[in-house]
Protein backbone atom coordinates (compact mmCIF):
# COMPACT_ATOMS: atom_id res chain seq x y z
CA UNK A 1 0.00 0.00 0.00
CA UNK A 2 1.23 3.49 -0.98
CA UNK A 3 2.01 6.07 1.61
CA UNK A 4 -0.54 8.80 1.40
CA UNK A 5 2.15 11.66 2.74
CA UNK A 6 -0.27 14.74 2.80
CA UNK A 7 -2.38 12.55 5.21
CA UNK A 8 0.44 11.36 6.99
CA UNK A 9 1.60 14.62 7.30
CA UNK A 10 -1.07 15.84 8.53
CA UNK A 11 -1.44 12.94 11.20
CA UNK A 12 2.10 14.03 12.31
CA UNK A 13 1.25 17.25 13.02
CA UNK A 14 -1.25 16.19 15.62
CA UNK A 15 0.30 13.21 16.90
CA UNK A 16 1.16 14.04 20.49
CA UNK A 17 2.49 11.01 22.30
CA UNK A 18 5.77 9.04 21.80
CA UNK A 19 3.82 6.08 21.15
CA UNK A 20 1.98 7.84 18.66
CA UNK A 21 5.38 9.51 16.74
CA UNK A 22 6.63 5.80 16.76
CA UNK A 23 3.15 4.49 15.35
CA UNK A 24 3.57 6.94 12.59
CA UNK A 25 7.65 6.62 12.10
CA UNK A 26 7.02 2.78 11.58
CA UNK A 27 4.47 3.79 8.32
CA UNK A 28 6.96 5.00 6.59
CA UNK A 29 8.38 2.92 3.40
CA UNK A 30 11.54 1.84 3.74
CA UNK A 31 13.79 2.73 0.56
CA UNK A 32 15.85 0.21 -1.32
CA UNK A 33 19.62 0.53 -1.96
CA UNK A 34 18.34 1.56 -5.97
CA UNK A 35 16.58 4.61 -4.56
CA UNK A 36 19.25 6.13 -2.82
CA UNK A 37 21.80 8.28 -3.62
CA UNK A 38 25.35 6.79 -3.16
CA UNK A 39 26.51 8.89 -0.55
CA UNK A 40 23.82 7.56 1.18
CA UNK A 41 24.34 4.18 0.06
CA UNK A 42 28.04 4.48 1.37
CA UNK A 43 26.57 5.64 4.69
CA UNK A 44 24.18 2.68 5.09
CA UNK A 45 26.54 0.03 3.95
CA UNK A 46 29.53 1.96 6.42
CA UNK A 47 26.91 1.80 9.31
CA UNK A 48 26.08 -1.79 8.91
CA UNK A 49 29.88 -2.28 9.06
CA UNK A 50 30.30 -0.34 12.13
CA UNK A 51 27.81 -2.28 14.04
CA UNK A 52 28.63 -5.92 12.99
CA UNK A 53 32.14 -4.95 14.44
CA UNK A 54 30.97 -3.55 17.49
CA UNK A 55 28.71 -6.67 18.06
CA UNK A 56 31.54 -8.78 17.44
CA UNK A 57 33.70 -7.06 19.99
CA UNK A 58 30.34 -7.15 22.36
CA UNK A 59 30.10 -11.18 21.99
CA UNK A 60 34.12 -11.40 22.48
CA UNK A 61 34.07 -9.32 25.52
CA UNK A 62 31.41 -11.38 26.79
CA UNK A 63 33.44 -14.45 26.03
CA UNK A 64 36.25 -13.13 27.77
CA UNK A 65 34.55 -11.93 30.76
CA UNK A 66 32.23 -15.30 31.28
CA UNK A 67 35.85 -17.28 30.86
Amino acid sequence: MALDEQDWKERLGKAQTQEEFEALIMELPERSLDEMSEEEREYFLMEQKIEEEFMAHITQTAKLRDG
